[in-house]
């Protein structure tokens, strides 16, 4: 009898070991998110007038910017959905391989809720879109590759899809749910209502091809490549500045003043 004793008490113990650890996983996470929640808070009411946000940061945290994504991560300010962004002011919203990621049918609302929110003269920057028109060529060329010898269909799908087979838990979010080339992210701007814009071609980082998009657009008509260079080089790290091919800048016409 003492022995059955002795044997169900290590195995209570043994069984209270994973339990433990759980217990301390799911209390560590609490406080992780209650210390983000207090932090967010904070933000939120911190954030000033024309504010500079940076839109679905990943991990990805840009200093002097307010910092937002879908999810808590080491480098957001505030989680929040970002299909129709409630930004009271911004002075100029920034973003990096996100747009991508939004249904099509919330591409429109996403970018009229943040034209909103600018100020007279503020100003967007969305980055890292691949470009399918170029894609497709380099396919269709049968171009050298940059993860194997041709640019096969594993290179179209990684730039058309996200490949979201490598990420873990995170497929949906990760998937690529739009194609994107100049035509199209120009009837967008014009729909969402911007004064102006400025579509660019470039290639990330040391990758030989200009396969990825980024578009400058404004509130006002001003829009140059002059300042779509100057709010590129925040992300010079991400982008080849010397593959940057821009096309010409476009002004929304004005509205009709017929009665």
């Amino acid at each position: 009898m003492g022995v059955a004793r002795c044997v169900d008490s290590v195995c209570a113990m043994m069984d209270l070991k994973p339990r433990a650890r759980r217990a301390l996983a799911a209390a560590r996470g609490a406080t992780w998110k209650l210390r983000h929640r207090l932090r967010q808070r904070r933000v939120l009411a911190s954030v000033p007038d024309q504010a500079d946000f940076h839109l679905g940061c990943g991990s990805q945290r840009i200093v002097g910017r307010v910092n937002i994504d879908v999810r808590a991560t080491s480098a957001t300010d505030i989680v929040a959905d970002l299909n129709r962004p409630q930004l009271r002011s911004a002075r100029s919203v920034v973003s990096h391989a996100f747009f991508e990621h939004l249904y099509r049918n919330d591409r429109l609302p996403h970018l009229e809720a943040v034209r909103q929110a600018l100020s007279p003269d503020g100003w967007v920057l969305y980055l890292g879109l691949p470009d399918f028109h170029e894609i497709a060529r380099l396919y269709l060329d049968r171009a050298p590759g940059i993860l194997s010898s041709r640019f096969d269909l594993y290179h179209v799908y990684r730039y058309t899809h996200g490949d979201p087979e490598h990420v873990e838990g995170w497929w949906l979010a990760q998937l690529h749910k739009s194609l994107f080339d100049r035509d199209e992210l120009e009837a967008l701007l014009r729909e969402a209502g911007f004064g102006s814009w400025i579509i660019a071609n470039y290639a990330f980082d040391v990758e030989p091809y200009a396969l990825n998009l980024a578009f400058y657009a404004r509130r006002d008509d001003t829009a140059s490549a002059e300042l779509a260079l100057g709010a590129l080089e925040e992300f010079s790290e991400q982008v080849n500045l010397d593959s940057v091919r821009w096309s010409e800048p476009f002004q929304a016409p004005l509205p009709s003043t017929t009665s």
